[in-house]
């Protein structure tokens, strides 16, 4: 069924039927089509370092200046402001009710009213110096300290999902540019929309992969025109990928709990995050550009930071508590993929209500699990995961002195927080370890791509070579097998025998 048309495909317009103007705005002419498997090419290949995975080419990023992408956002959203005044609304969530610039704006004191983490003792750290940019109007000015500037372009088309909704995510990392010489004064906006599929057919997303694989010794000329088209005027029969369709909304509050796959298939939409750093501590948050529940007007609306379960949850007063979800979340549903033998496998399957309203890297609210489990010495939540280790019987061959434990767990889980990824010297310790011979790999600092637009050695180490398989993997068609075990999720663990949620072409949603 993933490979073949969708039966649900809208028809193509009959010859009969009459002919009009085309419409004026950008976008693809025809559906893409789903085509048969081909022939197995194991030839083909993906260099992890060329622009078929991340694109730092300064003359390519020219092509995508913040400016535009906002103009493009608002437009299809038939918002009723420009660019400007989307910028300003977007740093106005961090702001509070009574200090905000925009009576309509959801501020961070008004969680309750979005009906968040509905299970979960979290609210935001509300205000944030970040909300002093509301009133900036900087934003897109070349040259000013508050202006943000593309650093990156990166490709995730291994987060194409089980149902095919989507043919992965495309990002634009941007910085803003204090930043190149003031270490108080950070701020990342990472803009990360999915491609919808409307034929949802796995085969459809093909041309879209053979193009991302084309730009490897491409030159810079082909690579921008690529980036045109796919961000702003659609190619292959897909509607460009900014566009206000490709942030949400959710369409309830037990959606996937990562950013590729999860609890839910229909989640096709991607999201806006943004890594901030103009005061303490280091926070990380995500929106979706979406309709207002009450006024129906577009705006941001912040959201739960998706694999990121609020790390009150983990204190041993909450563990006594049978109706805390991180029962389910570690006990019942992630042990086994967190438990995996490869740094790139593991994964943190969270219900969003279940997730925190941000990520912090400092402070009482980081994320780090493993201190706030045994807190005051408890050992309550470390056993409780043993226990579970030993009832599915899963057996590790470990380096000695290195067991695979309730600690080493409670790290792994920690690393698939945004805090825990980004900082993991800051929240596992320096030596990164996370148990059974494994080791976290490094970002730079809080980032994995700075202001400079330097690449993390998490990125050039492991992130990016295995989205690189992932992707040689599928154009190579040789080995169906095993890309259908990603999109399950793989088989169970020796022992585990739990249904786990639906995975994506990478297997692992977060990274």
């Amino acid at each position: 069924a993933l490979l073949g048309c969708d039966p649900a495909r809208p028809p193509a317009p009959a010859e009969s039927d009459p002919v009009t103007e085309p419409d004026p705005a950008p976008g693809p002419a025809e559906y893409p089509t789903c085509s048969a498997i081909p022939a197995c090419d194991a030839s083909i290949h993906v260099d992890p370092a060329s622009s078929a995975m991340l694109i730092t080419d300064p003359e390519v990023l020219a092509k995508v200046p913040l400016r535009r992408v906002m103009e493009q956002l608002v437009a299809s959203a038939g918002a009723p402001y420009g660019p400007e005044e989307a910028m300003a609304r977007l740093f106005d969530t961090m702001n509070s009710e009574e200090y905000g610039k925009f009576s309509d704006v959801l501020h961070c004191d008004t969680a309750s009213e979005r009906g968040l983490a509905s299970v979960t003792p979290d609210t935001l750290m509300c205000p944030r110096a970040e909300g002093a940019l509301a009133s900036s109007g900087a934003f897109f000015e070349e040259g000013h300290p508050d202006s943000f500037m593309p650093v990156a372009i990166v490709n995730r088309f291994d987060l194409t999902p089980i149902n095919a909704g989507r043919c992965g995510q495309y990002r634009i990392v941007y910085a803003k540019r204090s930043g190149l010489t003031d270490p108080d004064d950070r701020a990342f906006l990472i803009f990360e929309p999915a491609l919808r599929n409307p034929v949802a057919c796995l085969e459809a997303c093909r041309p879209i992969a053979k193009g991302w694989a084309a730009l490897e010794g491409a030159s810079t000329a082909e690579i921008a025109d690529f980036v045109e088209a796919l961000f702003f005027e659609g190619l292959h029969g897909f509607a460009p990928v900014m566009d206000v369709s490709s942030f949400g909304p959710p369409r309830d509050e037990s959606l996937s709990g990562s950013y590729g796959g999860g609890f839910k298939d229909e989640d096709e939409g991607g999201q806006i995050r943004v890594s901030m750093h103009m005061g303490d501590p280091w926070d990380m948050r995500e929106l979706r550009f979406a309709s207002h529940p009450l006024t129906g007007r577009p705006t941001f609306l912040p959201m739960p930071v998706r694999n990121n379960p609020p790390v009150a949850l983990f204190a041993p007063d909450m563990l006594s508590d049978g109706s805390n979800p991180i029962f389910h979340v570690l006990l019942d549903v992630s042990l086994p993929s967190l438990a995996r033998s490869e740094v790139a496998a593991l994964q943190l399957f969270v219900p969003l209500s279940a997730n925190g309203l941000e990520s912090a890297i400092e402070g009482p609210k980081k994320n780090d699990y493993h201190a706030a489990a045994t807190k005051g010495g408890s050992t309550l939540f470390v056993d409780m995961i043993e226990a579970s280790l030993e009832k599915a019987g899963f057996v590790a061959d470990c380096p000695p002195g290195d067991p695979l434990d309730g600690e080493a767990i409670l790290d792994r889980a920690t690393t698939q927080s945004c805090a825990g990824c980004h900082s993991p010297r800051m929240l596992i310790g320096e030596d990164r370890n996370i148990g059974c011979g494994l080791t976290w790999p490094d970002s730079i600092g809080q980032v994995h791509v700075t202001e400079k637009s330097e690449i993390s050695p998490a990125l050039k180490e492991v992130f990016l070579p295995h989205r690189a398989k992932v992707l040689e993997g599928f154009l190579q068609a040789c080995d169906m097998d095993a890309m259908f075990d990603n999109l399950q999720n793989g088989q169970p663990e020796d022992g585990f025998q739990k249904v786990l949620p639906a995975g994506t072409l990478g297997g692992s949603g977060t990274h």
